[in-house]
C-alpha cells in the first residue's frame, strides 16, 4: 500500500505517497477524533441538562400533588368533625327540648 487513496463521493479523489501520508495521517485523525469527542461531549452534557430539568420538573409536580392530596385529605377530615358536630346539636338540641316537655309536663304546664 504505497499509495493511499482517500475520497467521497462529492469531492475528487486525491492520493497520498507513503511519507506524505503518515505526515498527514496523523493529525487529520487527531482532528478527527477531536471533533468526534467534542461531539459526543456536547450531546452528553445535553442530555445531563435535559435529566437535571426532568428531575426539577418531576419534584416541582410531586410538590404540587402532596399539597393537593393534604389539602382534599384535610377538608375531607374537617368535612368530618362537622358531621360529626352536627350530629352531636342535634341530639343535644332533641335531648333537650325532651328534657323540657318532660318538665313542662311534671310542672303541668
Amino acid at each position: 500500500m504505497a499509495n493511499a487513496h482517500i475520497g467521497c463521493r462529492n469531492f475528487p479523489p486525491f492520493r497520498l505517497s507513503g511519507g506524505a501520508r503518515t505526515l498527514t495521517a496523523a493529525p487529520l485523525l487527531l482532528f478527527i477524533y477531536r471533533a468526534f469527542a467534542e461531539s459526543l461531549a456536547g450531546e452528553h452534557a445535553h442530555r445531563l441538562a435535559a435529566m437535571q430539568r426532568a428531575e426539577t420538573n418531576v419534584e416541582e409536580r410531586l410538590d404540587m400533588l402532596e399539597q393537593t392530596h393534604h389539602r382534599r385529605r384535610q377538608r375531607a377530615i374537617t368535612e368530618e368533625v362537622l358531621d360529626i358536630t352536627a350530629g352531636f346539636e342535634v341530639l343535644r338540641t332533641d335531648s333537650r327540648r325532651e328534657a323540657a316537655e318532660t318538665v313542662s309536663e311534671d310542672a303541668g304546664w
